[in-house]
């Protein structure tokens, strides 16, 4: 669904007046979704978690990923200062970097393992990577 989205995305703006416009918007739609699936597969491939709690935790977060794809449509319709599309995708990425943070912080908390490694690591991610996209 995001490919076909972004597909419609830069299809809207194969014209001379929306060209850069219409990268950029690629750009910072597709960044967002990517970094989101990106970090998914690194904790999974870290951390075993087996518990309802994490995994209703990931579908929640996944609702957030979907409801930011739906409301990926033209270039002209999400630079309309009227239009909703870019409110609601941005409030849903948003959302989802938070929970990624929360993931994070219970993660810095009570993480298992070789402790000292997993709070070096996960501090730097969150100061580095998550708190500057969050902000």
């Amino acid at each position: 669904a995001m490919a076909y989205d972004l597909g419609v995305m830069l299809i809207s703006s194969m014209n001379e007046q929306h060209f850069l416009r219409g990268a950029i918007y690629y750009i910072g739609t597709f960044g967002p979704l990517w970094n989101s699936w990106e970090t998914s597969m690194f904790y999974s491939s870290r951390y075993t978690t087996v518990d309802y709690a994490h995994r209703l935790f990931e579908v929640v977060r996944y609702l957030f990923v979907s409801t930011a794809v739906v409301h990926i449509t033209s270039v002209e319709k999400m630079a309309k200062p009227q239009s909703i599309n870019m409110l609601i995708f941005t409030i849903a990425v948003l959302c989802e970097s938070i929970m990624h943070l929360s993931l994070n912080v219970e993660l810095y908390r009570v993480g298992l393992g070789e402790r000292d490694a997993i709070r070096n690591h996960t501090m730097v991610k969150i100061k580095h990577e998550i708190l500057p996209r969050v902000l």
